[in-house]
């Protein structure tokens, strides 16, 4: 039995300890026509990142 409750939380807890990304903001307002910069925040869980 704890077998099963041990799989069933380990399973569930797997996608929340994964990196993330994510935008800076929502939502940027230009004009048509202009050039845009969208930025992102990467957070980790490993201390060393190892970007490719």
């Amino acid at each position: 039995m704890f077998t099963v409750i041990f799989m069933c939380l380990w399973l569930s807890l797997g996608d929340s300890m994964a990196d993330s990304i994510g935008p800076l903001f929502t939502h940027k307002a230009v004009d048509e026509g202009d050039e845009v910069t969208l930025s992102c925040k990467y957070e980790s869980s490993y201390p060393q990142n190892y970007l490719h």
